[in-house]
């Protein structure tokens, strides 16, 4: 307030500059002593999870009043004078004063406290030891850090503010109101960008202080990169987008500071970091001006490349210091797991395409056979990867309260599709899983037991034409599972085992496209959601996904008005105003369960006799209760799934801080916890000889003698798949009327090895299943 009265005054009576820089002097002797007071007030007040939000409101207010002032001060300028301008800022200042005397509860308080010295040597010792000390509750390492990342972003943004303009008019012959306009632009950005960062960030408490300033980091360096890289106008605008989330370095920084060091030393810490603010700006804006001024003409831009390397040094200790914080905390909670990367953790080869998410799982399990539990991370996330079969059962039954959500999460304004019962969070679920359940109730299912019937007969009839040849059996299974699908959900006779060009058929084909923009869509969507809020519209297929938003319209319209009841999905969607999504499980069961009959002529046989004798009982007729009396049939069924497991991972998160009581192990709420299926059905300590094709595994006597948590094809407890009954029976009725009619063999191009696709994130067979189709004995007349 001082600095401003002076101003005003020396305004009337000399306009020179230089006389004007004797109102700084108070405010170069206190520092930023109102900065630090007010950071201090807030890390006193609030709780640490809330601290970044509360000092980037601060950051924010003071961001937005320098907007404010950079667009109205030129205005006020222009319409009155310099004394004008500097009574306002005079009275702005007054009333904060006010406000601090007499509305901040602590200052009421302590009003008649007597007053200090500002300043004491032994003051500048206390600072020097309250920074380098180390001891409990306060770490050496983590503080400079902080500190050294601080320092750099100060230096950064500083300087750049300084030759900003000068760039901008060089460059673009940019007016001081263009510049306004993009400066004021700019910070807007930022400001909405650290709010929003934070407010997601807060909710993530597995992710550590490092990891979140790393975010901010790599987009600051992103945006120097493409600052230094700049000649059209545009390009700047794009660096201060791609710069949204560099405004949470700062507030994520001031809030890590106060946790790493003791409460007594944190006004004294504070006090060094408003130092920094207050000094480094005397360095950087002659560093950047020297090297602006020295390099004007060179491309790219020098001075934005020393942004770009004190980014990458930020990036560096971020990093470094991220990886450290993940073995230290691993180490504190005694959770063993593999050393993380920097950005990429411990899923590399998952990344890379060398190993599928499944098989990354079963390698992680089968590594540490003595752990209960074992820590590894999906890029800077912490997840859980559980071994210990009563672990996952309090997971997935016993506690399942404490882990309602799956954590995929859904995108519905980018995928509307993907809002189904099976990636929707806990409210959304619960609401669709009461209203789907009645779906696939056993007399719902008994009803549309025919038009299964009626699918499967065109599978046989299309088999038919390729009697005798080498059959690529997933094919034609996923035109059989499209056919279902077209039938029994959307009431569509789409016939695409006939038509390859059905145009339900080519749609269809493309919810489980493997082509390169479904795979980079799904590895963002996974490992970088956060991304994926902002780029998921550009990499969702809208022709597809408004197409069966479409169809499932005119299917429900076309209903109504002409009274047609087809007892299928529809009829109940209709009620519900709902719809549901089938997925490929019952294609690959099928496929698979005819590539292990192929190879196991044994248990073919076995099967298509219990299939033929309970056909002649029911006079050749398939009904619901028949295929319920097929016990080989089911055993062969779960020996396939068991083998081949549709989904050979699964997981949960949890929605509240819960405590594993078995192990002593504590996790924060939004904690990750990855379910092994591939690795559990493959241990041979559930299943001897877990490679070797055995039905028999699923006798009552085995069953009774295995853990229940130890088969898990569609998972277990209240959120398993809602679709298990009529994914089964699909299973049972396509094998009964395929084996009833057909024989399978190996063939040349048959892959007895079965090797996986490593690159897709459900199970599949890189070389497909190809097996040589024949008619049995007592069909061939």
């Amino acid at each position: 307030m001082c600095n401003h009265v002076i101003l005003s005054i020396l305004s009337v009576w000399n306009e020179n500059p230089w006389v004007s820089l004797i109102a700084y002097i108070p405010s170069a002797l206190l520092g930023s002593g109102q900065t630090l007071a007010a950071y201090c007030y807030a890390s006193d007040i609030s709780e640490s999870d809330k601290r970044p939000l509360y000092m980037a409101s601060m950051g924010g207010c003071l961001s937005a009043g320098l907007v404010v002032g950079t667009l109205t001060g030129p205005l006020i300028f222009q319409k009155l004078n310099y004394t004008f301008l500097y009574v306002i800022s005079a009275s702005l200042c007054a009333i904060s004063l006010l406000y601090v005397l007499f509305l901040i509860p602590e200052t009421v308080k302590n009003r008649s406290a007597k007053w200090e010295s500002p300043f004491s040597w032994s003051l500048l010792k206390e600072l020097i030891v309250a920074c380098t000390k180390k001891g409990d509750g306060s770490s050496r390492k983590l503080l400079w850090s902080f500190l050294s990342i601080f320092s750099f972003y100060t230096i950064i943004n500083n300087g750049t503010i300084t030759i900003n303009y000068l760039f901008a008019n060089a460059r673009f012959g940019w007016s001081k109101i263009e510049f306004s306009t993009y400066y004021g632009s700019a910070t807007i950005v930022t400001i909405v960008g650290t709010i929003i960062g934070l407010e997601i960030m807060k909710n993530r408490t597995d992710v550590n202080d490092f990891a979140k300033i790393l975010v901010g980091s790599l987009s600051g360096f992103a945006a120097a990169v493409t600052f230094s890289f700049t000649w059209k106008p545009w390009h700047i605008y794009l660096g201060s987008v791609l710069g949204i989330l560099t405004g949470v370095i700062v507030p994520i920084s001031r809030s890590a500071i106060s946790k790493s060091v003791l409460s007594d030393d944190l006004g004294k810490v504070f006090s060094v970091v408003s130092f920094i603010e207050t000094i480094l700006p005397l360095g950087s804006a002659p560093l950047y001006t020297l090297v602006y001024s020295s390099y004007i003409a060179d491309y790219p831009t020098p001075v934005f490349l020393l942004s770009t390397i004190m980014y990458f040094f930020m990036v560096v200790i971020a990093g470094v210091m991220n990886s450290r914080f993940i073995r230290y905390h691993n180490s504190e909670q005694k959770i063993n797991g593999p050393k993380p990367l920097p950005f990429i953790g411990t899923i590399k080869d998952v990344l890379i395409g060398r190993l599928s998410i499944g098989n990354y799982t079963k390698k992680i399990y089968d590594q540490y056979p003595n752990e209960r539990v074992v820590g590894v991370y999906a890029g800077m996330k912490k997840v859980l990867l559980l071994r210990d079969l009563e672990l996952i059962k309090d997971v997935m039954i016993k506690d399942f309260s404490s882990f309602v959500d799956r954590g995929i999460g859904y995108h519905d304004k980018h995928e509307p599709l993907s809002a189904n019962v099976g990636f929707v969070d806990e409210d959304q679920w619960r609401l669709l899983r009461r209203k789907l359940t009645p779906m696939f109730s056993p007399i719902k299912l008994k009803k549309m037991i025919n038009l299964l019937v009626e699918c499967a007969d065109r599978l046989n009839e299309n088999l038919m034409s390729v009697m005798g040849e080498d059959v690529e059996v997933r094919a034609v299974m996923e035109r059989f599972a499209i056919d279902v699908i077209g039938i029994c959900g959307f009431g569509l006779k789409t016939d695409a085992l006939m038509d390859e060009d059905n145009i339900f058929y080519k749609m269809g084909r493309r919810i489980f496209s493997k082509n390169l923009k479904n795979l980079i869509r799904l590895r963002i969507k996974s490992y970088a959601p956060l991304l994926y809020k902002f780029i998921g519209s550009y990499l969702t297929d809208w022709e597809m996904q408004k197409f069966f938003i479409d169809i499932t319209r005119q299917s429900i319209e076309h209903r109504i008005k002409y009274n047609i009841n087809r007892n299928d999905f529809i009829d109940l969607l209709m009620a519900l105003k709902e719809k549901s999504q089938e997925d490929d499980d019952a294609r690959s069961t099928i496929s698979n369960c005819i590539f292990e009959l192929a190879l196991n002529h044994t248990v073919q046989n076995k099967l298509r006799e219990e299939i033929n004798d309970e056909l002649m009982r029911s006079g050749g007729e398939i009904t619901y209760d028949g295929i319920n009396n097929l016990k080989y049939l089911d055993k062969v069924m779960c020996e396939t799934l068991r083998k081949y497991p549709p989904v050979n991972f699964t997981l949960r998160r949890s929605t509240q801080s819960y405590k594993f009581a078995d192990i002593n192990l504590t996790i924060p709420k939004g904690t990750t916890i990855w379910i092994p299926i591939f690795g559990i059905h493959y241990d041979s300590k559930y299943y001897k000889n877990p490679q070797v094709f055995d039905p028999e595994r699923f006798n009552d006597e085995e069953l009774n003698n295995r853990p229940q948590m130890s088969y898990l094809p569609f998972g277990l407890g209240p959120r398993n798949c809602i679709g298990l009954r009529f994914a089964k029976m699909e299973v049972k009725i396509a094998l009964v009327k395929l084996l009833q009619t057909f024989k399978f063999d190996v063939c040349n191009k048959t892959d007895i090895n079965y090797t996986i696709n490593e690159k897709l994130f459900l199970l599949a067979p890189l070389n497909g299943i190809h097996v040589k189709v024949s008619k049995t004995e007592q069909n061939k007349n």
